[in-house]
């Protein structure tokens, strides 16, 4: 399942990647979809491998690192949105 969520993902963040270097300035939204779609397809790939790691090892602590990896990465995204949208800015 997440190689099929990594796939939509990738596809998603293609698309929104293309529409940031258009020819229109990107608006905060947008650059909240692409950092949320990079981040899923991120967090996708660790799942994957905290999914070999428990196979490997038989133990569950992989899937409680990646847990908080994931939570992490969002949180840094989801920090950097607020602290732009909060400057006014649209980096």
């Amino acid at each position: 399942v997440s190689t099929l969520a990594l796939a939509a993902n990738l596809a998603t963040a293609a698309i929104i990647l293309a529409a940031r270097r258009g020819p229109a300035p990107a608006s905060l939204g947008l650059r909240a979809a692409w950092l949320s779609s990079r981040n899923d397809a991120l967090a996708n790939v660790t799942m994957i491998g905290a999914g070999v790691a428990v196979s490997f090892t038989g133990r569950g602590w992989p899937d409680i690192l990646v847990g908080v990896a994931v939570g992490l990465l969002h949180l840094s995204g989801g920090w950097a949105i607020m602290r732009d949208a909060l400057a006014g800015t649209r980096s």
